[in-house]
């Protein structure tokens, strides 16, 4: 696999981690101040630095960071839909990362994929466990 190939891979999985800070955010700002919106507060955080890591491997390799997103759908307006919403964006997440550990051959790109798709992991558990709480 290219570098440009490995690139293209790289920048859809920030378009997504960019997706989930935006939402993440209006979510925390939206949620009258509880544990549930200090939590996806320090989720998005995460996703920050995911998309940090990202643009950075971008660079390393030689490509340029895109700074899109898809349509953002911020999951409603009742606090158990928006965090169905982040479950599913936190599932797909990790089926995306999982495919591109797959099909990467770079070892460097590869043990920064499994770090973040490990973290994806630990969130969709806390969403889960968020919504037990309701």
């Amino acid at each position: 696999m290219t570098a440009k190939e490995i690139v293209e891979l790289l920048n859809s999985d920030l378009v997504g981690e960019i997706e989930a800070i935006l939402v993440y955010v209006k979510q925390f700002l939206t949620i009258k101040e509880c544990a549930i919106s200090r939590e996806i507060e320090e989720i998005a955080v995460d996703e920050m630095r995911h998309a940090e890591w990202l643009g950075d491997m971008i660079v390393d390799l030689g490509g340029e960071p895109k700074i899109d997103h898809a349509t953002l759908d911020f999951g409603g307006r009742r606090m158990s839909d928006m965090l169905s919403h982040d479950i599913g964006l936190e599932e797909t997440a990790i089926k995306q990362y999982q495919e591109h550990i797959e099909v990467i051959d770079n070892p460097k790109v590869k043990k920064l994929l499994t770090k973040i798709r490990n973290e994806e992991l630990e969130h969709l558990e806390e969403f889960k466990e968020l919504i037990e709480e309701m």
